[in-house]
Order: C-alpha cells, then sequence, then structure tokens
C-alpha cells in the first residue's frame, strides 16, 4: 500500500513527507547504525598501534584519564600495549561528560529495536576482540547468537552465561589495581567470535592477553 501511493505521488515536499511518515523508523536507524560505525572506525585508527584493544560497555563512564589508568593495569598483566573502547549505557547524561563525548558514547538504552542493533553493530565490529560487559549488555550479546565464543579451560566457578564469560569481580586481577574496582559489580569479561576480518595471528594475540587476565594470581595466593 505504501509503495503503492508513493509510487503514484509526483516527486516534491509532499510526497518526501509521506516517505518520511512511512519509514521514519527505518531511517533513524539506518542513521544512528552510520554513525556508531563512523564512530568506532575513527576509534580503530586512533588506537591502531595498540596490540590489544578493549571493549567497555556498561553504565559506567570512564574519563580520558581514567581510561589511561586502566589500560596501564592489563598492561601489566598482558605485557601488550592495550588501548580502551568504552560505551556508556545509560538513560541519563553522566556528569563531567563534554557535549562531544555525551554525543559519541551514551546511548539511551530503552530495549527499542534500533538501539539494540546498534550495540550489535558495535559488538561485530573486528577492532576489539576482549569485551567488559555489563551484565544487561552480556545478556543482549548472549542472545545474538554468533557474538560471542565459549570460553574453554577455565574454572567453571568464574564461568556465567552458559559458559561465554568471566565474572570479573571474581578475578584475582580485578584487585589488584583501584582502578579496576571502578567496572560495575556485575560486569563480565568475555571474548567476541572469530572474524574473518582478523587474522589468526591478530586473534590469537587477543585471545592470549584475555587468559592472561584470566589466569592471573596474586603473590598472596
Amino acid at each position: 500500500m505504501e509503495r503503492t501511493t508513493l509510487k503514484s505521488m509526483k516527486f516534491g515536499k509532499e510526497k518526501l513527507k509521506t516517505f518520511w511518515s512511512y519509514y521514519y523508523k527505518q531511517i533513524i536507524a539506518a542513521a544512528l547504525i552510520a554513525a556508531v560505525v563512523t564512530v568506532m572506525l575513527v576509534q580503530c585508527v586512533t588506537n591502531k598501534k595498540a596490540a590489544v584493544q578493549i571493549y567497555f560497555a556498561g553504565p559506567v563512564f570512564f574519563s580520558a584519564d581514567a581510561q589511561t589508568k586502566i589500560c596501564e593495569a592489563f598492561e601489566v598483566v598482558t605485557a601488550e600495549s592495550v588501548k580502551m573502547i568504552s560505551t556508556v549505557y545509560g538513560k541519563d547524561p553522566v556528569a563531567g561528560m563534554t557535549d562531544k563525548e555525551k554525543e559519541q558514547y551514551v546511548i539511551d538504552y530503552t530495549g527499542e529495536k534500533e538501539t539494540l542493533d546498534e550495540f550489535k553493530t558495535r559488538m561485530r565490529l573486528p577492532d576489539t576482540v576482549i569485551c567488559l560487559l555489563s551484565r544487561e549488555c552480556f545478556e543482549m550479546a548472549l542472545r545474538d547468537t554468533g557474538t560471542l565464543r565459549k570460553l574453554e579451560g577455565v574454572d567453571g566457578a568464574l564461568l556465567t552465561g552458559d559458559g561465554y564469560g568471566v565474572v570479573f569481580s571474581a578475578l584475582d586481577f580485578s584487585g589488584s589495581n583501584s582502578i579496576l574496582k571502578t567496572f560495575p559489580e556485575d560486569c563480565v569479561l568475555c571474548l567476541k567470535a572469530p572474524s574473518v576480518m582478523r587474522s589468526d595471528g591478530e586473534d590469537a594475540l587477543q585471545v592470549d592477553a584475555f587468559y592472561k587476565i584470566v589466569n592471573f594470581k596474586t603473590k598472596n595466593r
């Protein structure tokens, strides 16, 4: 019906208004996804020198200084250069964020399809393999079949989500530096599924860093 109506109309303001009324949701969703891809690709270029890149998604905003300290904590264990990419999921702007940061990192999670599609797009980008996700984001990733990889050789007491994630706060590593305690209590450490857009060598390096984090033990244990 919509296509027939549009086809019968002459091009002009009225046709554009009619097109918008029929397809505004699809247009908004496409624009949001395009913006996400653009931002993430820019971040990829900025962070391309880092051997290990970690993606965080959750309700906590980390300033540039905090992210630097978090990366330094990860570097001590992984023995690789680390960069962090983050997305804040929340209903209200986070205090202390600049307007640019709000535009790039804050998403109003309401459960709408457009928001879920945005998150799926971020998770499918090949720039990061190691993820730290709030429980809500982790559950979203689990529902999107093929996004995460099942973990092997990890203590069953640490696993969650049918073996696809590790409870971050249960790891010795999470207590090795005070900055790491700022992650949400329910945060889950997980790995993205292999991608044809990553070489085997790049993937192996990220996975090796992941297991160094999981298997880290404090000296007093």
